[in-house]
């Protein structure tokens, strides 16, 4: 799967880095915490925190490139269908739909290491797998 970023013309989904407030406005605030979101019913948009695009998270402390990365690929799998990962991966890395900005650690006693990417750069190793039902 490849995207392309555009200037104009249909396209499947948006990407906007906005402020905290209008985050809550388009995602909703159930978790306390400041978040992203994919906000299919706000004009198929991804939309990122700038408040955490600045801050970075705990998951990539000396690292806020790879947390953009993050940010993008996990709220992008959302506008391309995938849901949640709860299970660290057998290598000991998140799956990038893991929500690592809420933990690391999930269905195993020990946390998964932070990871950007949806799949390894080696060409049919996939780092994630969707769970489900999860």
């Amino acid at each position: 799967m490849a995207l392309q970023r555009v200037d104009s013309g249909p396209v499947e989904f948006h990407i906007t880095l906005t402020s905290a407030m209008t985050v809550r406005a388009l995602c909703g605030y159930e978790l306390k915490i400041e978040t992203s979101c994919y906000a299919a019913a706000h004009d198929q948009r991804v939309v990122l925190n700038v408040a955490r695009w600045i801050r970075g998270d705990m998951a990539y402390v000396g690292d806020l490139a790879t947390y953009h990365l993050y940010m993008v690929n996990h709220e992008s799998g959302h506008a391309l269908g995938h849901s949640h990962a709860h299970a660290c991966l057998k290598n000991g890395f998140a799956p990038v739909m893991m929500q690592q900005t809420i933990s690391l650690k999930r269905r195993t006693a020990r946390p998964a290491n932070a990871n950007p990417w949806p799949y390894r750069r080696a060409p049919r190793m996939p780092l994630a797998s969707e769970q489900p039902g999860t």
